[in-house]
């Protein structure tokens, strides 16, 4: 049964008809976007479906249920009629025009389809919005292939990195991290391997919980239409090759990653709003531009290197034709590595080696690192003159003044325009250099912590 359709029984001159007749009730059955179909509930399978189809093969055998209700019941009371079932299939019955004129007044409720991962062996409500699932069970198993290649071409830190993010989708906490992974190498060392084992594990042919994006174009603004890639606001978004090189305006970029509020815009499609929940995984070969020390994208972008080791090719094919069969064991061990972790283990992490390359103020700063870090004072004057000879010599546009001391101040506790030194007044006076922001660090993981994630784990063992 149907909350949005209930199906009727007319009379109408010498014929007798079964019509569905839709419903204007705050439906549950029924997700409507844009006054558009997007999905219906089938309780046969547990799932929503996509398929207009498939709802009107529903609303069918409910109008054949109803049809055989009613031809029964008069041949109790041996009254003879002439039966009309205006399936939606025929489309002659107009019953199909009448579900779409019916979807043009009826009111929105644009929930988010599959927000979720949901393995085959997990029992899904309507409430869970799920379309499909996976079709592997999230269950402990052998991970021996995965093991030696991601063992092989990333370190156990940044491979701890790479599960962590992963472990993260699958607990549903993605949101909460407010985080994305960003891939960072030469080509040819890894970095689509691992992307691919993502796709792996979260795609299937029913369906996938990821969708893939261009960064360029979100931070670039040269695309109108960057944030369509995220209409169906899916669980994970990915892309092989991306840029952040040149940014021009980060802001919706940073939006998505901390899951704040963006519009979405599509090409011949009325804009509308979303909370972005897609964790991001990018590849990149090319260095990230940071603004700032103080820019969100510091503390947002985690970032995993490669070691560039090398695995023959007939072996590698070997490995990943062999991960294939690990996914259920290398979804609950990245599960496993973000639960142990827990969910703040990233929370200051500083990628200090991609400032070095990515914000030129910065590097010049690392240089003077051990200059600075006791001094009472660092002048502004004297600093600038030192950082113009690092520009020359690195071959860079040097700040100008004014930016430089502006930018300055990020790395410094305290900033006085002047002070007295030796009865002398000297101008723009730094004081307390933040070394913090030169280490790279991560937070310890609470003993015996528990985290709470949307799964129940009992449940799917």
């Amino acid at each position: 049964m149907l909350d949005f359709v209930e199906i009727k029984v007319k009379q109408n001159k010498s014929v007798t008809e079964i019509v569905p007749s839709f419903k204007h009730n705050g439906h549950k059955d029924l997700l409507v976007v844009s006054n558009q179909f997007r999905a219906v509930w089938d309780e046969s399978r547990g799932l929503w479906s996509t398929d207009l189809n498939d709802l009107i093969t529903i609303v069918d055998i409910l109008i054949k249920e109803k049809y055989i209700e009613t031809q029964k019941k008069y041949n109790e009371e041996n009254k003879s009629a002439a039966f009309y079932p205006k399936y939606m299939v025929d489309d002659e019955t107009h019953s199909l025009q009448a579900f779409q004129d019916y979807l043009k007044r009826t009111s929105n409720n644009p929930m988010d389809l599959n927000p979720n991962i949901i393995f085959s062996n997990q029992e899904v409500k309507r409430e869970d919005m799920a379309s499909f699932k996976l079709p592997y069970p999230l269950q402990k198993g052998s991970i021996d292939n995965y093991d030696e290649l991601i063992g092989t071409l990333y370190s156990p830190d940044n491979r701890q990195m790479i599960e962590w993010s992963i472990g993260s989708v699958i607990a549903g906490k993605a949101m909460e991290t407010q985080k994305a992974l960003v891939l960072y190498g030469e080509g040819g060392t890894g970095k689509s391997t691992i992307l691919d084992i993502i796709r792996s594990l979260f795609t299937c042919n029913n369906g996938t919980y990821i969708a893939e994006f261009n960064a360029k174009d979100l931070v670039s603004g040269s695309n109108p239409f960057a944030t369509a890639a995220f209409k169906n606001n899916p669980p994970i978004a990915i892309q092989d090759d991306g840029d952040l090189s040149k940014a021009f305006d980060t802001s919706i970029f940073k939006s998505i990653i901390s899951h704040k509020p963006i519009q979405i815009n599509e090409k011949n499609v009325k804009m509308f709003t979303i909370q972005p929940r897609s964790m991001c995984f990018m590849a990149t070969n090319n260095v990230i531009y940071y603004s700032s020390i103080d820019d969100g994208m510091v503390r947002r972008l985690l970032v995993a290197e490669p070691t560039g080791q090398k695995i023959n090719r007939n072996h590698f094919d070997k490995l990943v034709r062999g991960i294939q069969f690990e996914l259920s064991g290398i979804a609950w061990h990245c599960l496993e590595v973000f639960n142990e972790l827990g969910i703040d283990y990233y929370k200051d992490y500083n990628p200090v080696d991609m400032l070095g390359r990515g914000n030129d103020l910065f590097n010049f700063l690392l240089d003077h690192y051990h200059e600075y870090k006791n001094a009472e004072y660092v002048f502004g004057d004297v600093a600038y003159s030192s950082y113009k000879m690092y520009a020359e010599s690195s071959g860079i546009k040097p700040l100008t003044k004014t930016r430089f001391r502006s930018e300055l101040r990020a790395y410094f506790d305290d900033y006085k325009a002047e002070v007295e030194i030796d009865n002398k007044w000297v101008r723009h006076a730094y004081i307390g250099f933040k070394t913090k922001k030169f280490v790279s660090t991560t937070v310890k993981k609470k003993e015996k912590e528990k985290l709470e994630t949307w799964l129940d784990l009992k449940e799917v063992q």
